[in-house]
């Protein structure tokens, strides 16, 4: 349990780094500790906040994107939020737009993703 909180930790930093270099628009002022306390503020958020969204935006399609198999898009569109509020709380963190949101959470979609896959082929 402890395990997989600290390496969801580990990956959602390493996330927000190559999300910052890879996007014009995102930028992150600090060392490495600033991608931790991010990553921490971003997780915090989405424990409590990510989930109320979710379902908020389930009910407003009427369901449709979860029966359609499509609640990928739904978690993208959140994760896009969450990013958003976690820019508004750190002074360290700028994205310029939601459109830089929404490709940076694509971008930490697409590492911890990954991520789970490495994982799971060492485990």
């Amino acid at each position: 349990m402890i395990l997989n909180l600290l390496i969801t930790w580990v990956v959602t930093a390493l996330a927000f780094f190559i999300a910052a270099k890879a996007l014009k628009g995102m930028k992150i002022q600090g060392g490495v500790g600033t991608y931790f306390v991010l990553a921490f503020v971003y997780g915090a958020l989405m424990v409590m906040i990510g989930w109320c969204l979710t379902g908020v935006l389930h009910l407003a399609t009427l369901g449709f994107f979860l029966l359609t198999g499509l609640s990928a898009v739904i978690r993208l569109v959140v994760m896009t939020l969450v990013l958003a509020a976690t820019d508004k709380l750190s002074k360290r963190l700028s994205i310029d737009g939601l459109g830089t949101a929404f490709f940076a959470a694509v971008i930490m979609a697409l590492v911890g993703f990954a991520a789970d896959f490495v994982i799971g082929r060492l485990l």
